[in-house]
Formats: C-alpha cells, structure tokens, sequence
C-alpha cells in the first residue's frame, strides 16, 4: 500500500508514476527475476527487454534538470537494484551461481521467508549478519559451503579491484558479478559493481553511437535508430543521442518519434541552437508551422549567424503548399 502523504503534486513527475517508484521502492527484496517482470527461466532477450521497458521510466537520468525531489533518491535506489538484477541475469555463469544459492538458502527470497514476523513476536529489523545467522539455523546450511562460497567471492572481489584500476570494465563487472552470486549479503560487492555499471554503460553507449554512425556496412536507417534507441537507454540524458535519433525518425518519416526525441533533446540542452533547429523542422512537417516559427526564433537568438537556421526561417515564411526545394 503507497502512503498518500508521499505523493507530492507540484514535482516534475506525475502521481501514477510516483505511486509506482513507492511500491517498487518497497519492494527491492524480491527475487532478481521477479524485480524485471520476468520468469525464473526467461531467455536473454526476454530480460533485455523487460529491462529497457523499466528503464523507461526509473532510469534517474530520465528525469534530468527536472524537480522531483526526493524521488531522486528513491530512483537512484530503484535503478541500481534493476541494473543489478539485468547484470547478474543477463550473465549464465552468474545466473547459474545465483541458482545455486536460491538451493542452498543463501539467496534474498530465502532470507525474506526466514526472517518473517510470527504471530505475536514484536516487529523486529534484522541485520544481514543476523539474517544470516537465522538462515544458517533454519534451512541447516553447512558451514562448510557458506565459508568456500564467501571465501571464492572474496576472492573474486580482490581480482575485481585490480581490473578496476586498470580501467578493464567488462572484467571488473565478470568478477564483482560472480562475488555477489556467491555471496548476496555483501554490500560492498554491490556498492563497489555500480562504479562499474556507470563506466559500462559509457563505454557500451559510445559502442552502439559507433555503430549506428558507421554508414560502411550498408545498415539501413531502421537499423541505425535500433542502436541509437538502446544507447539512450544507456545515457539518457546525453541530447546528442536524442538528437541523432531525432533526425533518424525523421529521414524515416516518423515524425511523431522524431519530435518527442526532438523535444527531449532541446529540454536536456536548451542552449543548443541546432537541437531548437531539428525540432523546428519536425513541427513544420507536421504542419505545425506556428510552433516551428517559435522554436526557430529561439534557435536564431541562439546562433544568429547559422546558414540552415536562417533557411529554416524561409519555409517558414512561405505559404504552405509552395515548393521549397526538398522536404527537409
């Protein structure tokens, strides 16, 4: 149940999506599977996508420059633990160690169960050494595994601080992933692995630009905004992203998209006149030829001496139905 008082109306961020930060926000225990929507034995695109569909809507950097108070704190907290699950998912060497602990008892859900309030015990929150210990009592787990299980993922850990320090991420993240399927009650495995989720997502964004930019290996344009779209979800509050997809959508006549990455971009960088310019385009093409004239003036403030703004404003100033050399 979401508490009303909660919800607060004047933020950037509507009440509907408020209500379902609380209840995700409440519900980080769960099974890793279970926080992306999927099932317990769902294939790697199934986990992708159920992954980018939530990075739509708790990825904080979506909600750059806007006012949403301290739901950028719930966000941080709510994104970490999806990127965290799609991570340790997404990997079969690592997803095979979580199963293994989910048998042995080691796992967060077994946790969850151990630790419930029986009828009349006074409401008690457990630390994760108690919680352990309470397992350890309840389920019997040897000792014997839990020490080589913490003992691998200290290990691991180390390996990972080296990879680190040589900046080798995809490693680094390989390491720390294994460290926490062998050990999930450690916090600074999980504190240390969203450094290097940060510089993954970089370098997996620049990767995916690079591709759609390169025009060599004959990839369509449909192609191209495919990997523009998933580097966004990487950096999405990177306008030069949204830019590019912009001005695919509209190469490709989807005008629609085109403006809501158009309008995306010049909120992420209001100061950028040739955003202000694409989007003027995108409204003059949807016939929204007042809206344009507004957006392009701004665009003109911005970079007066620009040759394309200055163009734009001349289909703007012709009567519509007259020919003006091209669509763009």
């Amino acid at each position: 149940m979401v508490d009303p008082g909660a919800i607060d109306t004047d933020l950037d961020i509507d009440v509907e999506l408020q209500e379902r930060i609380l209840s995700f926000d409440r519900q980080l225990d769960r099974p890793y599977h279970e926080l992306l929507g999927v099932a317990a034995d769902a294939d790697s695109k199934t986990i992708k996508r159920a992954y980018f569909k939530l990075s739509k809507d708790f990825h904080p950097d979506r909600y750059f420059r806007r006012e949403i108070g301290d739901y950028a704190e719930r966000l941080d907290r709510v994104f970490k633990k999806i990127a965290l699950a799609y991570e340790l998912l997404m990997d079969p060497t690592t997803r095979a160690e979580i199963a293994k602990s989910y048998r042995v008892g080691s796992s967060p859900q077994s946790a969850k169960v151990a630790t419930a309030v029986k009828p009349g015990d006074a409401p008690h929150k457990l630390s994760k050494r108690e919680m352990l210990e309470k397992l350890r009592r309840q389920v019997k787990i040897p000792d014997e595994i839990l020490f080589e299980r913490k003992r691998r993922a200290r290990e691991l850990f180390g390996s990972s601080r080296v990879l680190r320090h040589q900046e080798n991420w995809n490693e680094a993240a390989s390491c720390i992933r294994l460290a926490i399927a062998f050990d999930p009650w450690t916090d600074d495995y999980k504190e240390a692995f969203g450094e290097v989720l940060a510089n993954l997502a970089q370098m997996r964004a620049e990767k995916l630009i690079e591709q759609a930019m390169d025009t060599s290996d004959g990839r369509s344009q449909k192609e191209a905004l495919n990997l523009l779209e998933e580097a966004i979800m990487y950096r999405p509050s990177d306008p030069e992203i949204q830019h590019r997809a912009a001005e695919l959508s509209m190469a490709g006549d989807d005008l629609e998209q085109a403006r809501e990455y158009a309008e995306r971009a010049v909120e992420l960088e209001p100061e950028g006149a040739v955003y202000h310019l694409t989007l003027s385009k995108v409204l003059r093409r949807l016939g929204l030829r007042q809206q344009a004239q507004s957006v392009v003036q701004t665009a003109r403030k911005l970079d007066p001496s620009n040759p394309e703004i200055q163009e734009e404003l001349r289909r703007l100033r012709q009567r519509p139905g007259r020919s003006s050399g091209g669509m763009i």
